[in-house]
């Protein structure tokens, strides 16, 4: 069969088969070694005779495709408006088992098969979802985000040099200087690296030293250069809107909510950016301000 099957299970612990994202089936009854699968619409007015006979190992025995109703389809997708670009941008979710490079490369065939082929791929410092893109699409940039750089540092100096960056000014300034290598010229970074690690040498900044191990193992070594520094193309150097957005979507829902229940939420956020959008080209973020600024007494008049 063509159609592609989905297994899942609903909160009674039955087994449910979602066809394309399109029709549900739930379990209807089990014979000795095979299940049968009824459409959920059979009871309806239209009542639908599809059905799915899977064996013992979940493969499809026979898929009556007889349905009497159309089928749903459900976007992961929501187009939220940015007030910082002054426009609307689409984000399309993904619901990923593992952050295994092979899962991100699955990722990457079903874009590559619905034409989506970009240039350009803004990411965490994943190894995993960088070495996806490359094997997926040839020619794809990379560029890591600048704060997970800075903030990863900000982790490793709490962790093993916090007292001498925090007390001694000259370490302090050695400290800045490595988190700004992202906007210098990257044929520099390793002779300054260099430079900067005899003089703690020279003084026995020990601690120090162990951060410089680490910066060393970490992003000139581990993480291609090329990827996390923005000389000459400071465009774009951090991945915040999404991860903002990411953080705020979290806190709508509880640990494992429905595929339906994510769709609803996403839906239901696109349509409250959309109408916030509206209000604000109308008219209405300025009204309210001007509102809320008045004394009451001019508020009394200038609303009746």
């Amino acid at each position: 069969m063509d159609d592609q099957l989905e297994i899942s299970e609903t909160n009674k612990e039955k087994n449910q088969i979602i066809v394309n994202r399109k029709y549900k089936f739930n379990l209807w009854y089990i014979t000795n070694n095979t299940k049968i699968f009824q459409c959920t619409k059979c009871k309806t007015v239209k009542k639908c005779k599809s059905y799915i006979i899977l064996n013992d190992n979940n493969k499809v025995i026979k898929y009556e495709n007889k349905h009497t109703h159309p089928g749903k389809e459900y976007d992961a997708s929501v187009s939220i408006f940015t007030p910082e670009i002054n426009s609307f941008y689409t984000t399309s979710l993904s619901i990923l088992n593992n952050k295994e490079q092979a899962t991100y490369e699955l990722l990457f065939e079903e874009l590559k098969k619905n034409e989506i082929i970009p240039k350009n791929l803004h990411c965490d410092f994943e190894k995993s979802i960088s070495n996806a893109s490359i094997k997926i699409f040839h020619n794809i940039t990379i560029k890591y985000c600048v704060w997970h750089y800075k903030r990863s540092f900000e982790v490793q100096k709490n962790k093993l040099c916090y007292n001498e960056v925090e007390n001694n000014h000259k370490i302090y300034l050695l400290y800045k200087a490595i988190t700004n290598f992202p906007f210098i010229n990257s044929e520099y970074i390793f002779d300054i690296y260099n430079y900067i690690k005899i003089i703690c040498q020279i003084y026995n900044y020990f601690n120090f030293l162990n951060f410089l191990e680490y910066f060393n193992k970490t992003y000139l070594y581990k993480y291609d250069i090329q990827y996390w520094n923005y000389y000459n193309d400071i465009n774009h150097i951090t991945n915040n809107a999404s991860e903002s957005f990411n953080n705020y979507l979290k806190k709508l829902f509880y640990k494992k909510p429905s595929f339906y229940e994510l769709i609803y939420h996403l839906k239901r956020e696109e349509s409250l950016s959309y109408n916030n959008y509206k209000r604000k080209i109308e008219g209405f973020y300025i009204l309210e301000y001007i509102i809320n600024i008045l004394p009451i007494s001019y508020k009394l008049n200038y609303l009746y």
